[in-house]
């Protein structure tokens, strides 16, 4: 930790080595803001200069810290201040029995700054944020290097917060010292930016599967015997079609959004069990895609706003290819979408725009 008090209760604030060197030749005795400890000063070449505790302590504010962690609160610090803010480090708030990493304040405005390098629950995750929202705080939630070079990101999407440009998600690289973001964070990719301390543009990451690429791993899933998959062939043969020979709006503009109950082609394909040959409303279509999304997964995301985003993709691409049309208060159907018997007659019959 960095902040610590005196013998009279006053804020000491330790930002450098020498200011580490000039509180140790002056002798004074520091002690833990939340359980009121002595604490030891540290002052080795390896990490920053900082305050611990003497022996492990059962203290809220005496968690174990890695250099990551220490130097990208320090550099939380000089961003915000440079930026205009009033940044304070390690601000404790008592009852939640919690440090804020930097707490940002410009007038009534206050933002809790949390810098993420070790895993967190989600449950843990929601608790923490809530508990500043009912303080009056927003929460910014900046991750570290493990989730930042992640390929899998399954750890990380929890702390996906909603955007006009979708899911968004900020990480902290104290090694290069710069932001970046990720924003249209879907199950596969995103568009990553670093945005400080210069603006670059963003360029995408991860993978886009093409309409014959999502085809194909649909027809994989059901022969490895994916769980999920094969509920959902249950639910095709109860119509007398097969999941394989799904038609092809299934796979055309598909944005596999993270966050939800099952896989979006999944979950298209049970629209289209549940809706064909009938007129399909605004209401049943918000309520399936509000059914479909996992709030356990997005705890941070207002799960109706999200779905609201998410319904549209596939009305869209119906809309499009001109097999609904716009009615009302709904969409009626022009004409149903080809079922084949399996994915190589499918894959036979494809035309790009399908």
């Amino acid at each position: 930790m960095f902040v610590a008090e005196d013998n009279a209760g006053k804020r000491i604030e330790l930002l450098s080595h020498a200011a580490a060197t000039q509180l140790k030749a002056a002798g004074t005795q520091a002690f833990c803001p939340g359980c009121h400890a002595p604490l030891i000063l540290k002052n080795g070449p390896q990490m920053p200069a900082h305050f611990a505790h003497r022996n492990k302590a059962d203290c809220w504010m005496s968690e174990p810290e890695s250099a990551e962690h220490l130097r990208g609160k320090m550099l939380l610090l000089r961003i915000a201040t440079t930026s205009g803010w009033q940044a304070q480090l390690e601000v404790p708030v008592h009852q939640m029995q919690q440090r804020i990493d930097v707490l940002l304040t410009r007038g009534q405005q206050q933002v809790a700054l949390e810098f993420q390098c070790s895993p967190l629950s989600a449950n843990r995750l929601y608790e923490r944020t809530a508990g500043y929202a009912r303080l009056g705080m927003q929460t910014q939630w900046f991750l570290g290097s493990k989730y930042l070079r992640s390929k899998k990101g399954a750890g990380r999407l929890k702390f996906a917060q909603l955007t006009t440009n979708g899911l968004s998600l900020r990480y902290l690289d104290t090694t290069r010292e710069q932001i970046v973001v990720d924003t249209q964070v879907t199950a596969d990719s995103c568009m990553r930016a670093r945005i400080w301390p210069k603006l670059l543009n963003a360029r995408r990451v991860g993978f886009q599967r093409t309409p014959v690429a999502a085809a194909q791993r649909l027809a994989q899933s059901l022969q490895y015997g994916d769980r999920t998959a094969l509920l959902v062939q249950k639910a095709c043969y109860l119509r007398g079609c097969n999941l394989a020979g799904c038609p092809w709006p299934v796979h055309d503009g598909l944005v596999n959004y993270a966050g939800l109950l099952e896989r979006e082609d999944l979950l298209r394909v049970r629209w289209l069990l549940q809706f064909a040959g009938c007129d399909v409303t605004e209401h049943a279509n918000a309520l399936f895609w509000l059914r479909a999304v996992d709030p356990r997964k997005l705890p941070l995301v207002n799960a109706q706003a999200y779905s609201r985003m998410v319904a549209t993709s596939f009305i869209a691409a119906l809309e499009q290819r001109a097999y609904l049309r716009r009615i009302g208060g709904g969409w009626h159907w022009l004409r149903s979408p080809q079922w084949y018997a399996d994915v190589e007659q499918k894959l036979r019959h494809y035309r790009p725009g399908m």
